[in-house]
């Protein structure tokens, strides 16, 4: 029996890791909101049910500003968390979650409930975390976990490496 539990993926950001995890079902999918320049970010579920992650600093007025920013983003935690968190309560064998990064790391209700999905015996993640490593301890946590599977997704492994990854994927959860 494999000790192996969770898929990682990493790669530069873009298409590139979006489309190579939209081969796979989807449990939580986040996606970027673009309207001529970009604005920010929104959480889309795959039930079609859409909040708001991060909006520009010249697109949230002073009043809704909150004391979480990456960059020229103000991030939303409690709008995150209300429509990310239900989510873990669903009973099932794969959770896919795209992606887990700082602006995602705000929101400490959503790292209490994804590591322990991580101990979570009879679940596989299959995650995305940005490819450089970052000083934001949960996110490391996640890169070097023994129990993972660490992909690292380019342009030149990205079709070689679908049919290793979704053979990993079926060891594990056939296991």
């Amino acid at each position: 029996m494999s000790s192996l539990k969770h898929i990682t993926l990493t790669g530069l950001p873009g298409k590139l890791m979006a489309s190579t995890q939209k081969k796979y079902e989807m449990k939580l999918e986040i996606e970027s909101v673009l309207i001529l320049l970009r604005i920010g970010f929104d959480i889309t579920t795959v039930d079609g049910r859409r909040g708001v992650l991060a909006r520009t600093l010249n697109e949230t007025p002073p009043q809704q500003q909150t004391k979480y920013k990456v960059g020229q983003y103000v991030v939303f935690p409690t709008e995150f968390e209300n429509l990310v968190v239900p989510l873990f309560e669903r009973e099932t064998k794969v959770m896919i979650i795209d992606e887990i990064g700082k602006m995602e790391s705000f929101s400490q209700k959503f790292k209490n409930i994804v590591q322990t999905y991580y101990k979570k015996p009879n679940v596989l993640i299959l995650a995305t975390i940005p490819l450089r490593k970052t000083k934001i301890s949960f996110i490391e946590s996640i890169r070097e976990n023994p129990e993972a599977k660490l992909f690292i997704i380019d342009k030149s492994s990205r079709n070689t490496l679908d049919k290793d990854i979704f053979r990993q994927i079926l060891a594990i959860v056939n296991t």
